[in-house]
């Protein structure tokens, strides 16, 4: 099999295509993320990192070893809301079925 120099052009025949899919596989997790939250209004990132470490042999540049990183962020899901302090249940309580409700924080519920 011939060598070939490693470029960006023949960077997707490297391990046989195993970067080239890890990076179409990050990239398809960002644009679904894209879909599934758009209003989240933060970017989401992808970058493949190639890094090379020379190796010498009797002070001669014999081989390069050269990793190949493919890398994204998400943004975190976040939530919060306002729970209630209970002494008398000794935690924090909420409502379930009223999550997108807004209340008064001196409401009270039928079970108090």
């Amino acid at each position: 099999m011939a060598s070939k120099r490693l470029t960006l052009e023949t960077l997707p025949k490297v391990r046989d295509g195993a970067i080239k899919h890890d990076f179409n596989s990050a990239l398809a997790r960002l644009y679904d993320d894209c879909l599934d939250r758009p209003k989240s209004g933060k970017a989401r990132k992808l970058t493949l990192e190639v890094t090379l470490k020379p190796i010498v042999d009797d002070g001669v540049l014999e081989l390069v070893e050269t990793t190949f990183a493919v890398n994204s962020s998400i943004p975190k899901h976040t939530f919060s809301r306002r729970m209630k302090v209970s002494q008398k249940q000794q935690g924090l309580m909420f409502e379930t079925d009223t999550d997108s409700t807004k209340h008064s924080n001196d409401q009270r519920s039928f079970d108090e």
